[in-house]
């Protein structure tokens, strides 16, 4: 099918054929003054409501929500088991963001953690860790650096991968330093 879009102009042809086929429903709203003219009450603008979309179990986007919450919550707890100290938690610096910023155990490293938890038993949260947010992270230790409170201190990136299938137990997996800064 080629050539069936050529500019603007090929797409208005087309779309003006399908509005011939479906009447009326390309046409131009009138104007306020004509629908007063005309005796009819002016049409009210009716937003459409649209489903929550569902994912993969049959959950909403809420819910996949509160299980990155739930996630979180528990990286920050097994972490603290581990001796490390939570600092913050949803840490932003400008545009960029960290789920988790803890001390190292030995009491002198920083260490940014991302957390990606998934519901699936055979899912695997790892794959989830690209390159960009590799590079978002990095990008915020950099800028860590300029704030007094982590001022001259290392700065490691690690990940917590988490699968909780529903009514299980959680598997956790920790990955130290799993980006390598570029800064």
């Amino acid at each position: 099918m080629r050539g069936w879009f050529r500019g603007f102009g090929g797409f208005r042809r087309l779309l003006a054929q399908f509005a011939s086929k479906r009447s009326g429903l390309f046409d131009r709203p009138r104007s306020r003054q004509s629908e007063a003219t005309s005796g009819q009450p002016p049409r009210m603008n009716s937003r459409r409501r649209t489903k929550a979309s569902v994912g993969p179990e049959g959950r909403t986007e809420r819910s996949n929500k509160s299980l990155g919450d739930r996630g979180e919550r528990l990286a920050a707890r097994w972490l603290s088991r581990r001796g490390y100290r939570i600092l913050h938690r949803n840490y932003t610096l400008g545009r960029d963001e960290a789920d988790l910023i803890a001390l190292d155990p030995d009491g002198e490293t920083i260490v940014i953690v991302e957390v990606k938890t998934r519901s699936h038993p055979h899912a695997s949260p790892e794959w989830s860790l690209g390159r960009d947010k590799g590079y978002r992270l990095a990008r915020l230790a950099a800028r860590l650096d300029g704030v007094p409170e982590f001022r001259d201190r290392p700065v490691r990136i690690d990940a917590v991968a988490i699968v909780w299938p529903e009514s299980e137990e959680p598997q956790v997996r920790h990955y130290e330093a799993a980006f390598e800064s570029p800064y």
